[in-house]
């Protein structure tokens, strides 16, 4: 942390940008992101690299290329060593450059450099962002999640991307696709499951990777701090009248949750005007806005309270000439609007 009296970025942390390999002294200090590095001994008494893991688990140094050192290099062989020094200020030090004996700060940009001012720095222990998922019956074992790092998938957790949708057609019907993954990446919005829809809970920690709060993909956004909800987007809740789907957020605006995720507008999409995006009873199809996917099978379609409708029509034909409302067709909820 940079802790320079009179610095424009006094207080904020040294950060690695995986977009583009640099680094910077633009943000506070977080957990959540690219801010923990590792000083790796020469070999000669208070002398190191200084390195850093992207997310793709490749090392990178700062580089011994010139006075900024806003890039950084894989190449160990260019990486820059440096030598870290106690000033007469408590916890504060001084990295410097043994070769010339310039320390390491700022020339007053973002940009760390070689140079003679914003030179005082804080050395701390980086800490791992924690994320804990809790899934339990009143969410009916569902919740949205990003992490600011990768992790693996753990047993008895289901994972989903939602990747695509279909066409409107023309009874303005749209159907969202969610993919099943088997990691997940880091900044990627995602839908999760307790496979054993029995209450789930687990904890994923690891350094953050992130620079910047909200991420999103190609249909939905996810936020590391709590944010109260966009109007026109799709918030992930548990209501009496249609139970568990995304509704539109309209006159009232819910929080979401620091490391959960929304669904965008989708009228810049799709054209379609949805309101509420119904669960499939089977979570790893799809998330459904208002009819099942077109098929070739036949169905049965009955109205909310069990009532047989119609027996045996093709799927592309279950809900032609239907009044509003929810119905059950084969073993799927959706709704009409």
């Amino acid at each position: 942390t940079n802790v320079t009296d009179g610095f424009d970025y006094q207080n904020n942390a040294l950060t690695f940008d995986n977009d583009d390999n640099t680094l910077t002294w633009a943000y506070a200090a977080s957990d959540n992101y690219a801010q923990a590095f590792d000083f790796v001994s020469t070999g000669t008494k208070n002398q190191y690299y200084i390195t850093f893991e992207d997310i793709d688990q490749t090392t990178h140094y700062l580089a011994d290329n010139s006075s900024t050192l806003a890039q950084t290099t894989t190449d160990s062989l260019s990486a820059l060593v440096v030598e870290v020094s106690l000033t007469d200020q408590e916890s504060v030090w001084n990295i410097s450059d043994p070769q010339s004996g310039t320390p390491i700060g700022s020339d007053g940009s973002a940009e760390p450099a070689t140079a003679d001012t914003n030179t005082s720095l804080s050395l701390t222990t980086a800490d791992q962002a924690s994320v804990t998922i809790d899934l339990t019956e009143d969410s009916e074992y569902y919740e949205t999640l990003i992490l600011p790092f990768n992790a693996d998938i753990p047993t008895g957790m289901e994972v989903y991307e939602l990747t695509s949708t279909s066409d409107v057609d023309d009874d303005g019907v749209t159907t969202l696709y969610y993919d099943t993954v088997s990691t997940i990446s880091a900044h990627t919005p995602y839908v999760v499951f307790a496979a054993e829809q029995t209450t789930f809970e687990h904890t994923f920690q690891g350094y953050g990777q992130a620079v910047k709060d909200q991420y999103s993909g190609s249909y939905m956004t996810g936020t590391y701090t709590e944010i109260t909800s966009i109007v026109g987007t799709y918030v992930l809740q548990n209501q009496d009248e249609y139970g568990l789907a995304f509704y539109i957020v309209a006159d009232t605006q819910p929080k979401v949750g620091a490391y959960h995720a929304y669904i965008d507008p989708f009228d810049a999409q799709t054209g379609a005007n949805i309101r509420v995006a119904i669960f499939s009873d089977k979570p790893a199809t799809a998330v459904q806005t208002v009819e099942a996917a077109q098929s070739t099978a036949t169905v049965d379609v009955y109205s909310l309270s069990g009532v047989r409708l119609r027996s045996g029509v093709p799927t592309s034909e279950a809900l032609q000439g239907l009044k509003s409302g929810i119905y059950i067709v084969g073993k799927e909820k959706v709704i009409v609007h």
